[in-house]
């Protein structure tokens, strides 16, 4: 069978991944590739893709309840990996492969190699990858340089700032100098002709200070809301305590973190600035997981949870699942399939799925859920354990 059009994209969404929940027809194909890596820049797509098709082709024909897998558009993936070379790509390829559709997804973040065969995609890896933001952007912010990173997970790529942006308080047009910050010299002490510097003051220098750096960081601040209205890049503040307190003080952006790098970026090179945002957006996600373990523990008093594999696929089918929970830590190979299927399950239901990479899950198993309402019946929890 022939598919009329490939469809290749950036994964940025779980809605891209919701969409491979409803459409594909049995037998499904996803392969897992790793484009690029830091510890292997050599990797030849076409040879590396060739051998993911051969054990594709051998998976489908053992399996007899996909026997019918000669129907999947497989030479077209074959011409695709001929046509293409990648070996400059960074991150990781998501291939999906039904009678009716070919899907290719992009990542920022590399994915372990596969290969799956059944009746609905693999999913969960994907999931895993949008647990972490595949761009986002740092500001650095000084009163004398401003610095626009857009980053991804290998790197940090400087932006240029339109002329009319100004790049210092100076240069916003700040520094009429105020006439409380003017210094005179005053005859001082009882010898003659004797002077000293006096400062004259009002008691509002630094008020009028914080006014120009907040008339700057507005400017800024408008410039990235309107470059990046609709992308819903999270943004990480570099700066010094007063600066980062004022700018978040003001900022309209919608996406702007609370975790920050602090200090002045002044010096800083963009890999470095680079680095320290990593360690930013760890550290959110960490904070993300305590949250919705709180929330857990909350629902679970009310009898809105469930832990056991059986009873959160049957919660999953119903749609009694709001929001699945799943571990990236103690996941047993045999449960994987199950585990997939009621991320499937939730997703195709509307509700949702967050993974988790930094903290355990309630008693240590790889999947929690919170439910709906108390109408799901639970009973099967009890036969889980």
């Amino acid at each position: 069978m022939a598919i009329d059009r490939i469809i290749e994209e950036s994964l940025n969404s779980i809605r891209q991944v919701s969409e491979l929940a409803e459409v594909a027809k049995p037998p499904c194909l996803s392969i897992y590739l790793s484009a690029y890596s830091p510890e292997n820049d050599s990797i030849r797509f076409d040879a590396q893709f060739k051998a993911a098709l051969q054990l594709a082709t051998q998976k489908l024909g053992s399996t007899a309840v996909l026997a019918d897998g000669d129907d999947l558009p497989l030479e077209q993936l074959r011409q695709f990996a001929k046509e293409r070379r990648w070996e400059k790509e960074r991150g990781g390829l998501a291939f999906f492969c039904a009678r009716n559709l070919i899907r290719i997804f992009r990542t920022s973040h590399v994915v372990s190699e596969s290969v799956h065969v059944g009746n609905d995609f693999h999913i969960t890896p994907l999931l895993s990858v949008l647990s972490k933001p595949t761009q986002f952007i740092i500001l650095a912010l000084s009163e004398k340089h401003v610095r626009l990173l857009r980053c991804s997970n290998f790197e940090a790529v400087e932006v240029d700032l339109p002329a009319s942006i100004p790049r210092s308080v100076e240069q916003a047009g700040a520094f009429d100098k105020p006439d409380h910050d003017l210094e005179a010299r005053s005859a001082a002490g009882s010898a003659p002709g004797s002077r000293s510097r006096i400062h004259f003051g009002t008691g509002t220098a630094e008020e009028k200070t914080e006014e120009y750096i907040s008339h700057f960081f507005r400017i800024i601040d408008h410039e990235i809301n309107q470059r990046y209205r609709g992308e819903e890049l999270p943004l990480i503040l570099a700066a010094v305590e007063r600066e980062l307190a004022i700018y978040k003080k003001l900022s309209n952006y919608p996406h702007l973190l609370e975790g920050n790098i602090q200090g002045s970026p002044e010096r800083v090179s963009n890999s470095d600035l680079h680095h320290s945002a990593l360690k930013v957006l760890d550290d959110e996600a960490a904070v993300d997981e305590t949250n919705l373990l709180s929330q857990f523990a909350e629902k679970q008093s009310s009898g809105l949870t469930l832990t056991g594999i059986p009873s959160m696929l049957t919660a999953a089918r119903s749609g009694h699942i709001q929001l699945l929970l799943l571990s990236e830590q103690n996941r047993a190979s045999d449960q994987e399939e199950l585990l997939n299927l009621i991320a499937l399950e939730t997703l195709r239901h509307g509700g949702h799925v967050a993974t988790f990479a930094h903290q355990q899950l309630p008693s240590g198993g790889s999947a929690a859920a919170i439910l709906r309402y108390k109408a799901f019946d639970a009973t099967a929890q009890v036969k889980d354990r």
